[in-house]
């Protein structure tokens, strides 16, 4: 069975948790200045526990190793969800300019904008209306 589940991104206090858990460190054991630095970038690297999870197994046995590893990961992921939002942006806004245009077209000449089905049926109703006429 293919299930999708969905995983809230992983804020700092449960971090702090999963630290204490994979590597043993609790709040005093760990420098305040990377303990800062993680804090600041955590939000916005949108990482699941599951994937930070991922990065601490790895260096286990290197506490200071895996903290810095933990740390460029959150650099890399927060740098890679600016640079998609700053994509997907720009793509919505050249999106939403290429309607506008459409838009303003359409109502610059009504005709054009027309499908060749549409007028057709409006004929068809057309030439209908006038054998009733007719008759």
């Amino acid at each position: 069975m293919d299930m999708h589940i969905f995983m809230s991104y992983c804020t700092f206090p449960a971090l702090k948790i999963l630290l204490q858990n994979y590597l043993g460190f609790s709040e005093p054991d760990m420098g305040l200045q990377i303990l800062e630095e993680i804090e600041a970038v955590i939000d916005k690297a949108q990482m699941t526990p599951a994937d930070i999870s991922e990065v601490l197994i790895k260096n286990r046995r290197h506490k200071d190793k895996a903290l810095s590893e933990l740390l460029e990961a959150l650099r890399n992921m927060a740098e890679r969800r600016k640079k998609e939002n700053w994509r997907s942006a720009r793509e919505k806004n050249s999106t939403e300019v290429e309607e506008e245009e459409q838009e303003k077209r359409a109502l610059e000449n009504p005709k054009q904008g027309c499908d060749e089905e549409f007028e057709e049926s409006c004929k068809k109703e057309e030439e209908a209306d006038d054998e009733e006429k007719l008759n």
